[in-house]
């Protein structure tokens, strides 16, 4: 399996990003990686940060059974929130069929609840994103 060669940046535009979490200071910025995978990062005027990564499918598997992940609910996706990181970080994992990101909040300017909620906005429009563009440069047989 290959990472898709899609620029992170691409999956949440600024204006989404701003509809989400409200002013951006910075961003999205490209640099990072996460596992397997590169990140960009969205900075709110209110000190909340916002890092999306696209990772393996493989990958997204990593932190799925430590006792402390928490499965989330979604629509025909796969997710799960790892353990709470030492400030109260929240980083979400979310998979498709074909894709996976993983969403990583942290700032104290939100509750959990909060940093939670959007992790999961930016995760669902960043994989919904993700699988077009992978289905878009997907080779198709032809028809006979």
């Amino acid at each position: 399996w290959a990472l898709p060669a899609i620029d992170p940046r691409v999956l949440v535009p600024r204006l989404e990003a701003e509809a989400i979490i409200g002013p951006l200071a910075r961003g999205p910025t490209s640099g990072g990686w996460e596992l397997d995978g590169t990140a960009c990062t969205y900075v709110g005027r209110d000190g909340l940060i916002v890092s999306v990564a696209i990772i393996s499918t493989s990958a997204f598997d990593l932190e799925r059974h430590d006792p402390q992940s928490v499965i989330i609910s979604s629509d025909g996706i796969s997710a799960y929130a790892a353990r709470t990181g030492p400030l109260g970080d929240v980083r979400l994992f979310f998979r498709s069929l074909e894709s996976a990101v993983i969403v990583h909040v942290s700032g104290n300017s939100r509750s959990h609840e909060e940093r939670l909620d959007v992790a999961k906005q930016f995760a669902s429009t960043a994989l919904q994103r993700l699988d077009v563009a992978q289905e878009l440069s997907t080779p198709r047989e032809p028809r006979h």
